[in-house]
């Protein structure tokens, strides 16, 4: 670094110190300058400001800037792969190794007599979870519905983690929820709308979550309008949790 730590903290403490000053104006108060004053003012800046803000600059020079700025995000692990990659599996077994509460699993799959395959699909999902997870079968406003089942594991003993597979399917749910699904505009609003609710309670719950998406589109441009909005209203859902992801 070009600076030093107390540089940097000093520098900050001048430029801030002249606009504060600016604003609150302390000339205009009547404070008695006696030792006591002096005494106490030198602790705050000392103790309060330069050795506290000091140590964190000294930490984050230490673990690096990276993951000193993953720090004030929520314990979010997201999975991305492609149809059949074993992301599913993957984010199973990491909740396995990891979970050390109860375990909410959240299913944005929805079984249809006329999708034999996805019901297939859904069966073999249910049959490798453990009996003691909870789930939750949520194909839209998942914000809302995992805010009320959450509230449930608040006097239980560890920390709840959340397993919610997957978003390809949720963001299909969105698309087809809409009267017209070729209105992109629409489409990327009520995305944003649902996953911004989603982020809400992922920020807030203290729990820790392990999310599973797909990369419908990666590997080429969909020939019809309904496959390119969806494809875009995908990957506009998993910027916003990436975003968000350690």
């Amino acid at each position: 670094l070009k600076y030093d730590i107390y540089q940097v903290l000093g520098f900050g403490m001048f430029f801030g110190g002249i606009a504060m000053g600016a604003v609150v104006q302390p000339w205009n108060y009547g404070v008695v300058w006696d030792a006591g004053t002096l005494g106490a003012l030198a602790g705050v800046v000392v103790v309060g400001t330069a050795i506290a803000f000091g140590l964190y600059l000294q930490g984050v020079s230490m673990i690096g800037p990276v993951k000193g700025s993953i720090m004030d995000k929520p314990d979010l692990t997201l999975y991305l792969g492609g149809t059949r990659s074993g992301k599913s599996a993957r984010a199973e077994a990491r909740v396995f190794q990891r979970a050390d509460g109860p375990v909410l699993y959240v299913a944005t799959a929805e079984a249809r007599p006329d999708d034999p395959s996805m019901t297939e699909r859904i069966r073999r999902h249910r049959a490798r979870r453990p009996e003691n997870w909870r789930t939750l079968e949520c194909p839209l406003q998942l914000g809302e519905h995992i805010g009320t089942a959450l509230a449930e594991f608040r006097n239980t003993a560890g920390t709840p983690t959340v397993l919610l597979d997957c978003i390809t399917l949720w963001v299909s749910n969105i698309l087809f929820s809409l009267p017209d699904p070729e209105d992109l505009s629409a489409f990327e609003g009520a995305v944003r709308l649902e996953t911004e609710a989603l982020l809400d309670v992922i920020r807030s719950s203290g729990c820790q979550w392990v999310v599973v998406s797909g990369e419908t589109g990666l590997g080429g441009i969909e020939p019809t309008r309904l496959g390119r909005n969806y494809c875009d209203g995908l990957g506009l859902a998993n910027q916003l949790i990436a975003a968000q992801a350690r």
